[in-house]
C-alpha cells in the first residue's frame, strides 16, 4: 500500500491543494480548514448552500476566485466565536478590508476567520484527516459510467491497493514515522456530487444516486486522527 496522492484544503469548503509531502499534527494536515467563513452571526457557510466557495483557492498568502486576488490578509483585534453545526469554536475574523472582498466575490455578507494558534480542533466538520482508497474513487467511477476524480471526494490522504469501500477495514496507518489512529466512516454529503471548479450542482446529483446504487449507506473514505506527528510524502 503506497501513497498515491495528497491534498490540503485551507479554507472549509474551499479549493483544495495537491500535495508532494505534508507535515500531520494534532490538527491534522497542516494548514488544513485553517479558515472559514462565517455570515454576520458567525455561522459558518458551506459549499452544500453555497457551491461557489469551492471556487476559492489559497496560496499561501493570498485567497483568490476567478484569478482576482484578495487583498493581503490582515486581522481584526481580539477573538470571537464561530458557529460549526452545534459547535462554537474560537477564532480571529479578517479585517474590514479582507471581508469586503469575500462579501463582493460572493455576493453575501461573508466574513473570513482564522484558527487560534491554541486551537484544539481545525474548523472541519468532525475529524483531523481523512483517509481514502483509489479502489474506492474507482468503483465510483464505474458505475457512473464518465470520468471521476478523488478531488472531488476531498480526501486528505489517498491509498493505492485495497478494496472499494474498505477503508474501515484499514486499522492503523504509519507511514514515514507519522502514526493514524481510525476514528470513523465519513459520510457523504452533497458536496460530492459538486465537480472541483464548478460554480453550481448538477440537476441530476449523480455521484449521490451511485453511492446508493452501491449500497455502502453514502460511506466513502474513512476518519483518522494524528497519534505520532511529523511528514509523509508521496
Amino acid at each position: 500500500m503506497s501513497i498515491d496522492g495528497l491534498w490540503v484544503y485551507p479554507l472549509k469548503s474551499g479549493a483544495g491543494r495537491a500535495l508532494q509531502s505534508a507535515t500531520l499534527d494534532r490538527l491534522g494536515v497542516s494548514g488544513d480548514r485553517a479558515f472559514v467563513l462565517t455570515d454576520a452571526d458567525g455561522r459558518f457557510l458551506s459549499a452544500r448552500a453555497d457551491p461557489r466557495i469551492s471556487q476559492i483557492s489559497f496560496d499561501g498568502q493570498h485567497f483568490s476566485r476567478h484569478g482576482q486576488p484578495s487583498p493581503p490578509l490582515a486581522w481584526a483585534p481580539g477573538a470571537g466565536d464561530v458557529s460549526i453545526w452545534a459547535r462554537q469554536q474560537p477564532g480571529q475574523c479578517a479585517a474590514d478590508e479582507v471581508n469586503a472582498w469575500f462579501s463582493q466575490t460572493l455576493g453575501r455578507t461573508a466574513l473570513l476567520w482564522r484558527l487560534p494558534a491554541e486551537a484544539g480542533l481545525h474548523f472541519g466538520d468532525s475529524n483531523p484527516v481523512m483517509v481514502l482508497y483509489q479502489a474506492t474513487v474507482d468503483a465510483i467511477q464505474l458505475a457512473l459510467g464518465r470520468p471521476f476524480g478523488a478531488e472531488q471526494l476531498r480526501p486528505n490522504i489517498l491509498l493505492s491497493g485495497g478494496q472499494a469501500f474498505a477503508e474501515s477495514e484499514l486499522g492503523p496507518l504509519s507511514f514515514d514515522g507519522v502514526t493514524l489512529e481510525p476514528v470513523e466512516p465519513c459520510t457523504r454529503c452533497k458536496m460530492i456530487n459538486l465537480t472541483p471548479g464548478a460554480e453550481a450542482y448538477p440537476e441530476s446529483l449523480d455521484v449521490s444516486r451511485a453511492l446508493k446504487s452501491l449500497d455502502v449507506d453514502f460511506v466513502a473514505g474513512m476518519h483518522y486522527r494524528v497519534l505520532t506527528a511529523g511528514t509523509i510524502r508521496r
